[in-house]
Parts: structure tokens; C-alpha cells; sequence
């Protein structure tokens, strides 16, 4: 079991199914729900940290007007802008400074 000092209780609401799917899978693997939780956060943060230090890297090397910062955000919310398309292909035109 974890240290548990230095941790903050958070309360979050989850669909039913996956709480099922969570149940089934830490009793498959010997762990406790809260210990798979923790890790699926902790595997998370990872991959948007590093999805979101290349989306910076990007801003850095052109003016993009956040563009892949906001489609990143679409990702991992699942959601999609209708003027998502056309924020991409904005973009993307040539800088008329530099035609």
C-alpha cells in the first residue's frame, strides 16, 4: 500500500461501465481500484505532458494562433469544432510577408 500522507482525496464521477471495467481489471491484476486509478493518472499526465511539450515546441517554430494546442485540447476531451477544419487549413496558408 501507498504512502497515503502525502496524497489529496479527490472525488470524481465516473460512468458505471467503467467503473465495472476498473473493478474487474484491479481484481485481475491483485491491486486495489484507487491504485489503478492513481497509475492510469499518473500514465496520463505523462502522455499530455509530452503531447504538450511538442504542441509548444511547434508554437515555438511557427505562428500557428494555438491552433494545435486547441486540437490537442479536442483530443483529449473528445470533442470536435465545427471550425476545427478550417482553424487547421488557416493555419497552414503562406504568410503573405513571406510570399
Amino acid at each position: 500500500m501507498e504512502n497515503t500522507s502525502r496524497m489529496v482525496l479527490r472525488s470524481v464521477h465516473l460512468p458505471m461501465e467503467m467503473d465495472d471495467q476498473l473493478r474487474i481489471l484491479a481484481f485481475r491484476l491483485g491491486i486495489s481500484k484507487a491504485d489503478l486509478i492513481r497509475k492510469f493518472v499518473e500514465d496520463g499526465l505523462q502522455v499530455v505532458q509530452r503531447r504538450l511539450a511538442g504542441v509548444e515546441l511547434l508554437r515555438a517554430q511557427s505562428d500557428s494562433n494555438n491552433v494545435e494546442l486547441r486540437n490537442l485540447r479536442d483530443q483529449l476531451l473528445g470533442t470536435r469544432r465545427p471550425e476545427q477544419e478550417q482553424d487547421y487549413f488557416q493555419s497552414r496558408e503562406p504568410d503573405e510577408r513571406s510570399v
